[in-house]
Parts: structure tokens; sequence; C-alpha cells
């Protein structure tokens, strides 16, 4: 599937068999700009974050994962910003969102209600990772600094008591990051530096105890 980033989205379904290429085409009428998406374990359905000309909406798109209809199967409203990133849980239980105000959404995936929400960051959210046993998420955002909670912890954080409720780790750089991510058996996450004016080189960074790796 390929977007074009217009007013219109375009969606080109590509599909090969043998040395025969059929490419099909629909158009899907967006009124908004499309940030990323990704599909959930099954393929059912398609989660796309978003944004519009109104700063304080960016809802989130649930298409049918085969785009058998232009209609959306849903959109969901929770973000009083764009919403920039998406990761889905690798037990297929959960996915979770981040927008410009700052707040990560924990979804339940059939029901599509949010569980909780994670407010420990003060900037926009960038991207998100999911450990391989769906138990910790990791965030980045406009800070320098990585964040990771435990999504199995019972309290929303920093919503009441700030000192009760930090998260499991924060790793703390000199600069923001643009990508993270968790090895997909280990306890083990990659960052990325987000390249500055004037620097020729971005640095990946590798955090975690393992064995047998």
């Amino acid at each position: 599937f390929f977007f074009n980033d217009t007013a219109t989205t375009e969606i080109y379904t590509e599909q090969i068999v043998g040395s025969v290429r059929c490419v099909q085409e629909t158009g899907i009428s967006f009124d908004v700009h499309v940030n990323e998406m990704c599909w959930d374990l099954t393929g059912s359905v398609l989660f796309i974050t978003t944004s519009r000309t109104d700063p304080n909406s960016g809802p989130i798109y649930v298409l049918d994962g085969e785009i058998k209809s232009k209609a959306p199967l849903q959109i969901l409203e929770c973000h009083r910003g764009s919403s920039h990133c998406i990761a889905i849980d690798p037990q297929g239980k959960y996915f979770a969102t981040g927008a410009t105000d700052a707040i990560v959404a924990l979804w339940d995936v059939q029901e599509m209600y949010v569980t909780k929400t994670f407010s420990g960051n003060k900037s926009p959210l960038r991207q998100l990772s999911f450990s391989y046993d769906g138990r910790y998420l990791a965030m980045t955002s406009e800070e320098s600094k990585v964040s990771i909670v435990d999504i199995n912890e019972e309290m929303d954080y920093y919503q009441e008591d700030e000192e009760s409720k930090e998260p499991v780790y924060e790793i703390s750089f000199n600069c923001a990051q643009n990508a993270v991510s968790w090895h997909p058996n280990y306890h083990l996450l990659a960052t990325a530096d987000g390249k500055t004016k004037g620097e020729s080189d971005v640095c990946i960074h590798l955090f975690g105890a393992v064995k047998n790796v």
C-alpha cells in the first residue's frame, strides 16, 4: 500500500502473480494529513494517525485491512493535538498512539477504547515501540530523553501523584532521539539521535541486559 499526502489519499494495492503485476487504485477522501500507519497483527484493520488544520485535533482512522471499503470502520478521537505515531503490541492486545499534546494513549485493539494514558512528556511525541513481550512501551519526544513505561501497571503515570507514578526508567541524552525500537526477542532497546544543524554523524545507542545474544 502506498499513501499520497494529499487531501484525497489514494491507496494503491499491488499484487504480483508470477511475472504479472496488477495494480489496483482505490481513492479515499481524507480531510487530514496522514502521519503514520500500521496493521493489527491479524491484518484485518489498518490504523492511520493524522493531523488536521485544526491544531487541537488528530483523529485515528481505522480502515478495513484489505481496503474493501472507502469508508473508515471507525474514527477514534482522543488527542488534543495531531496524532503523530502509533505502535502495535506484539501480543496483539493493545496499540499505542502519541501526539503533539505530549500524551501517549494505550488502546484496547478489540474494543477500540483507551485503557490508560501516559503523560510524563512535555513535548510532542515522535515514536513509540513495544517490547517483544508487550510489557514495556518506549517513547521518544522532542525532549532529550527516552521514557519506558510498564503498561501492566494499574495507574496512569503523572496524573496525580508524580512521585509515585514515574516511568520504569528514563534514559537521558544530550539531544532528542528521532527513533526507538525494541529487539524482537530481548529487552534490548535501540535509539537514534536526532541530527542537529552542523552535525555530520548520528549515534545509535543500545540499552539493556541480555543473555546468549
